[in-house]
């Protein structure tokens, strides 16, 4: 029984029964479209990531080059030390 305005309506057990299916079925299309919009929001989503990882992988890859194109200094070794190598001869005073 449906109260509509205080008032009571007896509903028959076909329109039940239609009106049951009605629902079951709007519920499904709205569940279906749901699932449609959460892979489209997914798939945009993981696109975009990809598109930026690609372009911060082009640009480390850029700055790799361009840090291996400058020189060296000469006076570091191998290590990256900064340890300074050659002779010292000691000179004696003239006063002495």
């Amino acid at each position: 029984m449906i109260k509509i305005n205080g008032q009571s309506y007896n509903q028959s057990p076909l329109t039940k029964i239609v009106m049951g299916l009605v629902g079951i079925i709007t519920l499904s299309v709205f569940a279906f479209l749901g699932v449609i919009a959460f892979f489209i929001l997914g798939g945009f989503i993981l696109l975009v990531s990809s598109v930026v990882a690609i372009r911060f992988w082009w640009l480390k890859r850029k700055l790799g080059q361009f840090n291996e194109a400058t020189p060296k200094s000469e006076s570091s070794n191998k290590n990256g030390t900064d340890i300074l190598e050659g002779e010292y001869r000691e000179i004696k005073d003239k006063e002495s």
